[in-house]
């Protein structure tokens, strides 16, 4: 079952690539913990380790969303999935997506407008 969920998340994920033109290279994964423990989020660094998922690595925007979002995902299973937590996280992940991304505005861009014309919703639901 797992087989197939990951095959189905990466058939979506692929699909929402396509959309998307811009293919950045991201900052170190040293470089993205700094940055993150500067917003004092070094609890989800710690237990997730997402500046080693995409450290280094050249993603699309909609990548780092979504890795964003499970990255949250498992950090909230940490805790026992707790729904005050996993509010609170949700509300992190369009500022963690933007620090991530800060040294490309036009990956920022490129996703600000992807999610306004409803594609990352109409591909993932």
């Amino acid at each position: 079952m797992k087989k197939v969920v990951i095959s189905l998340a990466y058939l979506v994920l692929s699909t929402m690539n396509n959309a998307m033109t811009t293919l950045v290279t991201l900052p170190d994964s040293e470089t993205i913990k700094k940055r993150l423990e500067a917003l004092q989020l070094n609890d989800l660094v710690r237990v997730t380790s997402i500046h080693k998922k995409f450290g280094g690595k050249e993603y699309y925007p909609v990548g780092v969303y979504h890795g964003t979002e499970i990255s949250i995902d498992d950090y909230n299973q940490y805790y026992k999935d707790s729904p005050k937590l996993h509010d609170l996280m949700q509300s992190f992940a369009p500022i963690i997506v933007n620090t991530i991304l800060q040294d490309h505005p036009e990956a920022i861009k490129e996703l600000i407008e992807f999610r306004e014309k409803g594609n990352y919703e109409k591909n993932t639901n």
